[in-house]
């Protein structure tokens, strides 16, 4: 074998490791088939070109391009042939982790659904924004603070209050036994104050005493101012 041949071989297996660690490496297999759909968003937060598409978590391609489209953000996919990508499908930016790293997440879509033409748009869902959810977290856990400060200035007046409370309990549940027999007791119509609740004697005779002032009122009216006092004063008198 000449040299030349060798050094022709040699060359042919260098690309090939070469073709191998960046397969490897990039996980891009150079003869991959792929078709392209696209989304839209009012802001993309931080996604970038290079970023993973993954349906269902199952990583099926990538974020090819990201413009401007009018009022919107454009987002083109780059999707491995014979993914299924049906048209009830969504699309939500998402994050990797609490450090950073975003890619766009697919829906399954329902089996009925058809499956997406490639260069289709595939509806889009908004997520909520992590950077106002910190500041939501970042404010409550500023107001606990406060709270869990104030409460650690009067730990000795609670201290108290609660030992306060502790040695008042028997007297409490005391009274309130006492409370409810007593209450048992009116419901039952023992006592002077369950005889005026449950007795309706008491409310028929000031019934009848008030008409009987009623019609003796009337009576007055009718008469002189010195038959109207003699009345009344005997009236009282008998």
């Amino acid at each position: 074998m000449t040299v030349e041949k060798k050094v022709g071989i040699f060359f042919l297996v260098a690309v090939l490791i070469m073709v191998i660690l960046l397969e490897s490496v990039q996980n891009k297999p150079l003869f991959r088939k792929e078709y392209s759909l696209r989304t839209y968003f009012h802001s993309v937060r931080g996604l970038e070109r290079g970023d993973s598409v993954r349906l269902a978590g199952l990583k099926v391609g990538e974020i090819k391009n990201i413009t401007i489209a009018g009022d919107k953000v454009e987002v083109l996919m780059a999707i491995n042939k014979g993914v299924p990508v049906r048209a009830d499908s969504r699309a939500a930016i998402k994050m990797v982790g609490l450090l950073g790293g975003r890619y766009l997440g697919l829906s399954l879509g329902s089996p009925s659904s058809p499956l997406l033409e490639p260069d289709s748009v595939v509806s889009s869902l908004t997520s909520p924004d992590m950077d106002e959810l910190l500041v939501k977290v970042n404010t409550i856990v500023s107001e606990v603070q406060k709270f869990t400060g104030v409460l650690d200035d009067n730990k000795d007046n609670i201290r108290t209050i609660l030992s306060s409370l502790s040695a008042s309990s028997p007297q409490l549940k005391e009274s309130l036994e006492r409370l409810g027999k007593i209450t048992e007791k009116i419901e039952k119509g023992e006592g002077t104050l369950g005889k005026l609740i449950n007795d309706d004697t008491l409310y028929l005779e000031t019934k009848k005493t008030v008409q009987e002032i009623g019609r003796a009122a009337e009576g007055v009216q009718e008469q002189t101012p010195l038959a109207a006092f003699t009345s009344v004063l005997f009236g009282i008198s008998k």
